[in-house]
């Protein structure tokens, strides 16, 4: 078993790095989607993100190694970690602001605590994290509240685009289910197949479905938005998450996911011009309170 190491300065910088990075996706998605389709942005993300985790594990020299009996479970993970989520998510930015969507998405810290309640024997619920739950979901229900940030006059495409990012979240926490249930390959070597696995089944999308009807010039921060969330926020932070995780553990990994709301919402202000109104920031509030409490419930020698 790899032996983790006490939480460094440079630990937590990476940590801060990770955050910054997912957190700036959401702003990114909503300027590339000025110019290119959903599924195009999903193959190009995936292509872009896939060849970064390929470089490095050339450089590594880490092989694409996955029993025989694995490929299967691996292309369920393939298409609830990436494909599903990444069309969700870029669906509901069509309706939504990028602020609100990295508002929603802070969500999946704590819809995996209640998944491990129902799916583990270990992982159980305490009051910490009753009271970290009850704190975040109420966060959740006051975003409906805040009709500043919808772009979209229609109530029930609002409505939809913002229960697709929290299903995207799902997604997210039964993939990350079943990673468990695959013990033969390190961590790295399976994301690698798992970008492979995904980038065969949505290369497709690049040659076979009509491109967007541009309304927009084409600008340098156009490509630079699609480039960021592929090399950066999808093929850049799958590496760097290896790395946190390899050096001090999930649980401090996890410490990132406490950014990525403030950091979308601060972008989608400062970059995109987004209105945050005060119910938004209050959720903002709870779900981040939400989290940091559920977390204590997480902690080694807590009891309920």
């Amino acid at each position: 078993m790899h032996k983790l190491s006490k939480a460094t300065p440079v630990d937590f910088f990476l940590i801060i790095l990770l955050g910054l990075s997912w957190g700036g996706a959401f702003a990114a998605i909503k300027v590339s989607l000025e110019i290119v389709s959903v599924l195009h942005l999903v193959a190009l993300r995936i292509l872009l993100g896939g060849l970064v985790v390929f470089f490095y594990l050339f450089i590594k020299r880490i092989p694409l190694i996955v029993r025989r009996g694995n490929w299967f479970l691996a292309f369920v993970i393939s298409i609830l970690s990436s494909v599903v989520p990444f069309i969700l998510i870029n669906w509901a930015e069509l309706y939504i602001n990028s602020s609100l969507t990295s508002l929603v998405f802070s969500l999946g810290p704590l819809i995996s605590i209640i998944s491990n309640h129902l799916l583990t024997d270990d992982d159980k619920i305490n009051a910490y994290k009753f009271v970290g739950i009850a704190l975040g979901f109420t966060g959740f229900m006051l975003i409906f509240t805040a009709e500043s940030l919808f772009v979209d006059e229609v109530q029930i495409t609002t409505i939809l685009a913002i229960l697709a990012v929290f299903l995207a979240n799902i997604c997210y926490v039964i993939s990350g289910i079943l990673l468990r249930a695959i013990k033969s390959s390190t961590p790295i070597s399976l994301g690698g197949n798992i970008f492979l696995i995904s980038i065969m089944f949505t290369l497709p999308l690049l040659f076979f479905t009509p491109p967007k009807t541009i309304m927009t010039v084409i600008e340098i921060q156009h490509i630079l938005a699609i480039v960021y969330i592929g090399f950066i926020s999808t093929g850049f932070s799958y590496v760097l998450r290896i790395i946190v995780v390899l050096r001090v553990g999930q649980s401090y990994m996890s410490m990132a996911a406490y950014l990525i709301p403030p950091v979308g919402m601060l972008i989608g202000w400062l970059l995109l011009d987004e209105e945050i109104s005060h119910a938004i920031i209050f959720s903002l509030i709870l779900i981040v309170l939400g989290m940091l409490v559920a977390r204590k419930g997480q902690m080694k020698g807590i009891k309920p």
